[in-house]
């Protein structure tokens, strides 16, 4: 059917046309629901008070359909610069197909696949959005390659459904996917892996709820989040800000040169800490290391880690809770270049400090000009299971000024600096077994030196 001019049907309560339907710039407006093999918009309208349904091709080369209903198609095309414009709820069952073309759908949108891969394709849903999936794993390749540049703004809520599906929505290389919702958005994915995630998230609504784990989440702007944050892969901050009120769950953290300000816990493989102001007001429990490069980061709670790489001057971390260091080597993975990874900056602790894996080689093995802080007003315990030359102090100085002071619980070893300064400190076994430098070289350790800085002056 070829429209010759605009037209409306009222006697029918379904329209049915076995072949293809182009508007041809007319418009078409049906009481009823309307069945087709398939229409070209061709810059016309089409308006029906019912459903819609093409049993294969939508062509949206400009125009309208209005649709009381839900407008179902098995594959749509979205071609060139007109404006194309879906009132009501879209479902496709394979593929939308994007050719430099842009398209907005009032309602919700069900779509099994997404082919979006010129920048300048566009799809604007002001409801809620799922993704199935459609394909299979032996066309996997080919289905990952479908996200790869262009736009998805969605207002409502994101949902991707099928645990089987494969490359649902795999977001890469330029292409957006932009949340701007004026209320609360919930983020679902059934399966968060490499073939379903977002490449590009731009939070222009900051009210997101992420219900399920991301695979992967990097910045595109500063950012503030309520509620839990999980990430299954790496949290980039690519030198955005992050502020999240609520705990974090990740695979790793990266903050180059972004801030991360997180009101709650972080449990993390590992944390790296680039020329950044950083803080945690909670708990910090990391698998792996903690990683620095000119940053610093506070944890207002306990902090538990495998190991700690700090090896510029800049490097900072202040633990207002207890620390955990345990190891992240055994004898037979460890080496010397492990002794180096704690050679400059400064850890600056106000509770206990405990070494806790009895076969942690390099756990905390400080050299060069770190040092090491104790500075609580209350009580602080030392202990370390793996005391000597893998477990150490470089600089140890004891700002605690408190009656009861530093109790240590092992035996310590303190290769360059104790500095005490006149506060109140026992050894443990009264120092037998401990090893103390002699940093002002006046022939007494400076456990035993009543002032072992001496007019030096500490580099």
């Amino acid at each position: 059917l070829n429209l010759c001019q605009d037209t409306t049907i009222t006697n029918t309560n379904t329209l049915s046309i076995s072949d293809s339907l182009d508007l041809k710039g007319y418009s078409l407006n049906t009481a009823g629901d309307i069945i087709a093999r398939g229409i070209a918009l061709s810059g016309g309208s089409l308006d029906s008070a019912g459903d819609v349904t093409f049993e294969e091709n939508l062509y949206c080369n400009g125009g309208i359909i209005k649709s009381g209903g839900t407008v179902t198609a098995l594959n749509v095309r979205v071609k060139g610069n007109d404006e194309n414009l879906l009132l009501g709820n879209l479902k496709v069952t394979r593929e939308v197909y994007f050719d430099s073309g842009n398209l907005e759908v009032s309602g919700d949108c069900n779509i099994a696949n997404l082919r979006m891969q010129l920048d300048e394709d566009y799809l604007l849903v002001n409801g809620d959005f799922e993704v199935p999936g459609y394909g299979s794993d032996n066309n996997s390749s080919y289905l990952r390659t479908l996200l790869s540049a262009g736009t998805v703004e969605l207002k409502g809520n994101f949902t991707q459904t099928n645990s089987n599906g494969v490359c649902s929505y795999p977001e890469s290389g330029t292409h957006r996917t932009i949340l701007s919702g004026n209320k609360t958005q919930t983020i679902s994915f059934a399966t968060p892996d490499y073939d379903n995630k977002f490449e590009n998230l731009i939070l222009e609504n900051m009210n997101i709820n992420f219900a399920t784990p991301l695979y992967k989440l990097k910045l595109c702007q500063d950012t503030f989040l309520i509620g839990t944050l999980r990430v299954n892969n790496n949290l980039g901050l690519n030198g955005y800000n992050l502020s999240v009120d609520g705990d974090v769950n990740a695979g790793s953290i990266t903050s180059d040169g972004g801030n991360i300000n997180i009101n709650g816990n972080v449990t993390a493989y590992r944390v790296n800490i680039t020329d950044c102001i950083s803080k945690i007001e909670g708990n910090l429990n990391l698998k792996s290391e903690l990683r620095f490069n000119k940053g610093s980061l506070e944890v207002t709670g306990d902090c538990s880690i495998n190991n700690t790489i700090m090896q510029h001057d800049d490097d900072y971390l202040l633990v207002n809770g207890d620390f955990e260091v345990l190891g992240g080597w055994d004898w037979g993975s460890a080496n010397s270049n492990y002794s180096n990874l704690m050679s400059s900056g400064t850890v600056e602790l106000k509770g206990n400090f405990t070494q806790s894996k009895s076969s942690g080689y390099y756990a905390y093995c400080e050299s060069g000009t770190h040092k090491t802080i104790l500075s609580g007003d209350k009580i602080q315990s030392i202990y370390f299971a793996y005391p000597g030359f893998h477990n150490k102090f470089q600089t140890l100085i004891l700002d605690n000024t408190s009656n009861e002071g530093i109790v240590f619980n092992s035996n310590v070893t303190v290769d360059r600096f104790f500095n005490h300064k006149g506060n109140n400190f026992n050894l443990y076994n009264n120092g037998s077994g401990s090893s103390f430098p002699d940093f002002d070289s006046d022939g007494l350790r400076d456990n035993v030196d009543p002032d072992p800085l001496n007019g030096r002056i500490m580099m």
